[in-house]
């Protein structure tokens, strides 16, 4: 019975440690599509400007 309660809280963890990796590697992916957002915008204005820098 003991062995059961270790296994269940032991799986628990895991599963909480996987769940902060997802949520981690949710966040940095919402940062990297906000920059390539900011990059992609930047770059058609400057093209739209053409020689006019």
């Amino acid at each position: 019975m003991e062995n059961k309660e270790s296994l269940k809280k032991d799986m628990l963890k895991e599963i909480e440690i996987i769940q902060e990796i997802i949520k981690r590697m949710a966040f940095n992916s919402f940062m990297i599509k906000g920059w390539a957002i900011q990059v992609s915008r930047f770059t058609i204005g400057l093209m739209t400007m053409g020689t006019k820098i």
